[in-house]
């Protein structure tokens, strides 16, 4: 009895200290969980700032990424619009226009690879080559006004040569028509009257056709000292009153008379000497023979006209009853 009750009771003091070693064994349990705990917060807000840090870096590269671009395609709209607007000057700049699309091919495949520090980098290197494009470009703008003014300025001192010399021309072509009409004979008429000759020779003025044998007119040469002296030809028309010049059987020949042929009733060989010249020429009618059946002088009017190398240069009329 007594020996059963050593074996299932125990001292107090071992009581206590079995329970003193489960109370620590709790408390490292609960450390430890604690502790595992801690540990996985502590993992959890570093990746959480690890994750947040990470998205606001992508954000920022994406932001930079996206700026980048936006600023080469600026860049480039940019270069476009200048080259459109300089496009006379487009092949004096041919090569620096394909170093320029060659440097934008180079960033835009670094934006893509995300080397954006890089792509900054050949961003403003490309700006400034386009910034000296454009300085290039003014200053062969400039050239080209400059030379556009001298060639505006050298156009209206040709304009204003040819003006001149067109006036000059005129001016000579005017000098040319008073010159050449200054050359031309003038005769200025004195008399013209309808004559019958007697046996000795004495003419008397008549006033009718019947008795009429000539007609003769006498004029001035008038003096000119631009034509050449020497031998003139001069002609005389006489037209009827039916408009047809009046020339004798014997005479074949013809003049010309404004680009026409013509005959004339009467023609003198004068030795023209510059000085007024005094002459008288005569048509004799077909009834200059007395037969009263042929007669070519007619009651009318008569227009009377002298010419000099196809030139007009004196004229008058005479009526016969």
């Amino acid at each position: 009895m007594s020996s059963r009750e050593d074996v299932n009771f125990e001292r107090p003091e071992n009581q206590e200290k079995k329970a003193g070693n489960k109370f620590i064994l709790v408390i490292l349990v609960i450390l430890l969980l604690l502790a595992t705990n801690v540990f996985l917060l502590w993992q959890f807000f570093t990746k959480k700032t690890e994750i947040v840090t990470l998205t606001e870096t992508t954000h920022v590269l994406t932001n930079q990424k996206e700026a980048i671009k936006q600023d080469l395609d600026k860049t480039i709209l940019e270069l476009n619009t200048f080259r459109e607007e300089n496009e006379q000057l487009k092949g004096q700049l041919s090569n620096a226009e394909a170093s320029l699309e060659q440097k934008k091919v180079q960033i835009e495949k670094l934006i893509r690879a995300g080397e954006l520090t890089n792509a900054k980098k050949a961003l403003s290197k490309l700006k400034l080559e386009i910034e000296n494009f454009k300085s290039q470009i003014d200053s062969l703008k400039k050239a080209n006004i400059e030379l556009q003014a001298s060639n505006q300025s050298l156009n209206t001192n040709l304009s204003e040569e040819k003006n001149k010399n067109s006036s000059l021309s005129q001016e000579n072509s005017n000098l040319s028509v008073k010159v050449a009409a200054g050359s031309i004979l003038k005769a200025s008429v004195s008399k013209v009257i309808a004559i019958k000759v007697k046996s000795n020779g004495k003419e008397i003025e008549v006033s009718r056709a019947k008795a009429a044998q000539k007609i003769k007119i006498c004029f001035t040469l008038i003096e000119n000292k631009i034509i050449e002296a020497g031998n003139k030809i001069i002609y005389l028309r006489v037209i009827g009153p039916t408009n047809t010049v009046l020339s004798s059987n014997s005479n074949n020949e013809i003049i010309k008379i404004n680009g026409q042929p013509s005959k004339y009733s009467a023609k003198e060989s004068v030795q023209y000497t510059n000085k007024d010249q005094d002459l008288c020429m005569y048509y004799t009618s077909q009834n200059s023979t007395y037969s009263q059946n042929v007669n070519d002088l007619v009651k009318g009017d008569y227009k009377i006209e002298i010419y000099s190398e196809g030139n007009l240069i004196g004229k008058s009329q005479i009526s016969l009853k």
